[in-house]
Order: C-alpha cells, then structure tokens, then sequence
C-alpha cells in the first residue's frame, strides 16, 4: 500500500500525499493547464477518475463509468473538461462544472416536452415553472405559484394548455403553453392535492384524480365541473387516468386495479384487477379497442389489452409482452404495429393488433426517437435503423431511475433531464443525426 506525492518542482519539496493507494491502481494522472488540479485514474473497484484542488488538498470530482482500465488523462485549455481514455475502446469527456448548480435559490424537480413538440418545460422546487421553446433553445416564459412546490405538470395533446397542480393545493391552474397567459384555476374536490391531470385531445375538458380518490371532469372553456365520480371501492390510490380516443370514456388505474368510467355521466362500467401495484403508463389505440398499460418494476411487462369485449362483459383479456425494463411510458406506433416504450421499439403479434393496425404491405415508418437506457447510453432507435448506440452519459448527468417527461425530456434532436443533483442538464443532438443521416 503506498501514495501519490505532489512535489514543488521549484524547490523539490515534498506538498502532500494523496493515498493510501493499492499497488499498481494508479493507472495515470494529469495537471490542469494553471497547475491548480490533479486528475487521477485508478483501477480498483472498476475504473475511476479522481480530480484534487492542489491548493486545499481536497477532492472535488470522482467519475465513473469506463469498463476497463483507464490509461490516459487530459484537461482541456480551459480546464472545464477532463478527458480520459480506456481500455475499453472508449474517450469520455467529463465535465469539471457538473457539480455546480445553475439555480443558487432552488432546484430543479423534473422536465417535460410538449406532445407536438414545440417546448420544453422544466419546475422547480421554489414553485417556478420555465417554458424553452425547442426550436430556438430560447425561454418562452416563466410563472411562479407562489408559496408551492413539488408540484405536477401536464401538457394538452395540441400543446394548447400546461396545467400545474401541487402537493399542497387543490387547485389546478392551466397557463396557455404559447404566451404564458393564466387561462383558468380549477377548484378541485380533493382533500390537499390533486394527483393527476389528463387533457381530451381537443383541450377542451381535462380530468383529475384527486387525494378522495375521485375523478373529476372538468369543461375548460366555462371553468365548470361536469361531474364527480367516487374510485374508492376497493383500492388504496387513483394513479392515472385517460381519454380514449373517441371521448366515450375514461381508464384509470389504482392500486392494482383499473376501471372505465363513463365520460358522460362518470358513472363507473367495469373494473378488473392490474397484476401490478402502480401503473404510471396508459395509452389507447386509435379506434379505441386496445389500451396499453406499462410497468415501472424491472420486469417491464406491457400488457396490450382486448377492450371491445370488456366495454360489454366486464372481462378485459391481456396480451403480456415482457420487455426486461422499466416501462413508465408506453405507446403504439408504426401503424400500431409496434409498441414504443421509453427504452425502445417491440413488435405487437398480428393477432393481438387493433383493428385499426397498418397491414404488412405498409412500409415502416421512417421517424427515429432517442433513448436513454439505464446503463447511461443514449441509443436511436427505429423501425428502419434499428438501434444505433450514440453516446455515454456519467451518473452525475443522469437520474438512477429514469421516467419519461418527469426527470427526462426528449424531443426528435434534442434531450433535457435532470440529475439526481436536481441540475438541468440539456443536449443537443442534432449535428449528430445530420452528420449521421445526411439530407433527413
């Protein structure tokens, strides 16, 4: 066991001693430009980087994530990246700021993309709420609900509305998504705090689930409430909920159960039991005969379930697709001959297809989509390319569990998330896909 010691080269005296250290883990080691930092590689338990302050002998950053032994370091000019190359065919860049947070009075608490597209949105813990407009990477605007904080966020399919509801309030307000405008305060029914909110695709109702374990319907336009349906029979929680496609109804999931209500009279038509104790992922095929519901235990299973029958003999029957990871967003596509989840494309049998399924003689479709999976990879995926491995995220830029469009966003070229240090971290891909793809 022994150390590495840092000598004044002016004077040869002996500074300090970094260690102890195991006998041959120091694999290399670096000085920033200005002298001020020391990089060290190491390969103990795994590879690892280490960077020390040589003027207050602490250390101020340890990266992780090459598969095998580090065997070069490098800081740039200007010392904010620190590069490091490895056995494992690999050169990752690591950057020196990361453990800086860019919000001094608060931090941020997740992230979302509008479903069109057009805007980013990040909340953060002081109650503010930013709106980044995705094609110009420019704020759009910013509120605030004062006094609030952890609060939830959903976003109309037309990217009309953004409704934010708290933890700690019962109301819900909806913001125009383009100006920023207040457009209306709901009043729920709830207790203390709304638990979800879900938009009509023509943004004219919304729907809750609330801390009563109610759904609440709500008519925008004239701020008025529809109706009040009672989901206590039998769970613990309400989770979700969902418009089917032609507005007749309503699914929610609960603890393990779920249920169609009526979007009419909010009277409840059947429930049946989820395999599972939370579902935060639901979507309907767009004749409104299949639903998808995801799994966020490591097991991923989506369920593809047979819902003509169920509207008429209370029975749902399940197709079950094991995808091998967490499933917190799930959705059809490719003529709803695929199933996209958050970690990629699988195939939907012919037999368990809605009716509304493109046949074979279709060619697939052409639209790819980035995905960061859990090793910290960031892959494209589509029907045409299949899967192609774009570039490494370290742990510090990441969450260690990922939910789509709650700590991480993904537009067509671009991706935001936050890091388990609640900092906002924002990449943009899009010289890659044209040096990759060019002319798309």
């Amino acid at each position: 066991m022994g150390g590495l010691t840092v000598w004044d080269a002016r004077t040869w005296t002996k500074q300090w001693t970094i260690g102890p250290i195991p006998s041959q883990t120091l694999t290399s080691l670096a000085f920033s430009p200005n002298s001020g930092q020391l990089a060290t590689a190491l390969n103990d338990i795994g590879a690892f980087c280490e960077v020390w302050d040589v003027i207050t002998k602490k250390r101020t950053h340890q990266f992780a994530g090459h598969a095998s032994t580090i065997s070069a370091l490098q800081f740039s000019p200007d010392s904010s990246l620190l590069a490091s190359a490895s056995a494992d065919a690999t050169i990752r860049l690591w950057d020196m700021g990361v453990a800086d947070s860019l919000r001094k009075d608060s931090v941020a608490t997740s992230v979302a993309v509008s479903p069109l597209g057009t805007s980013f949105v990040i909340r953060s813990s002081n109650g503010t709420v930013e709106v980044w407009t995705v094609e110009s990477d420019q704020l759009a605007w910013t509120s605030r609900i004062s006094g609030e904080s952890s609060q939830g966020m959903a976003i109309s399919p037309d990217d009309k509305f953004l409704a934010l509801y708290t933890t700690r309030n019962a109301g819900v307000c909806i913001f125009d998504l383009q100006s920023g405008q207040l457009y209306a305060v709901l009043k729920s029914n709830a207790r203390n705090s709304v638990h979800h909110v879900s938009f009509r695709s023509d943004s004219r109702q919304v729907v809750f689930v609330n801390d009563r374990r109610e759904a609440e319907l709500w008519d925008v336009g004239r701020r008025i409430r529809m109706w009040k349906s009672d989901l206590r029979s039998g769970i613990r929680s309400a989770h979700r909920i969902a418009f089917s496609p032609q507005y007749d109804l309503l699914v929610w999931s609960g603890y393990s159960k779920y249920g169609l209500l009526d979007a009419i009279s909010g009277e409840s038509t059947i429930t049946w039991p989820s395999y599972n104790e939370r579902t935060p992922a639901l979507a309907w095929s767009a004749d409104g005969l299949r639903l998808l519901t995801g799994d966020s235990e490591m097991g991923g299973k989506v369920r593809v379930w047979d819902m003509s029958p169920a509207q008429s003999t209370e029975q749902a029957h399940p197709f079950e697709y094991n995808t091998n990871h967490r499933a917190t967003f799930c959705s059809f596509f490719d003529g709803h001959r695929y199933i996209l989840t958050d970690h990629g494309l699988f195939p939907i049998p012919p037999q368990h297809r809605p009716t509304c399924a493109a046949n074979e003689c279709v060619p697939p479709s052409l639209e790819t989509f980035f995905r960061l999976r859990d090793d910290g990879w960031i892959w494209l995926v589509g029907r045409r390319i299949g899967e192609r491995r774009v570039c490494w995220l370290p742990p510090a830029y990441r969450r260690v569990e990922l939910t789509l469009n709650e700590n991480i966003a993904i537009s067509r070229d671009k991706i935001m998330l936050v890091t388990d240090s609640r900092r906002v971290v924002f990449l943009n891909l899009k010289k890659w896909l044209e040096n990759a793809y060019p002319g798309s």
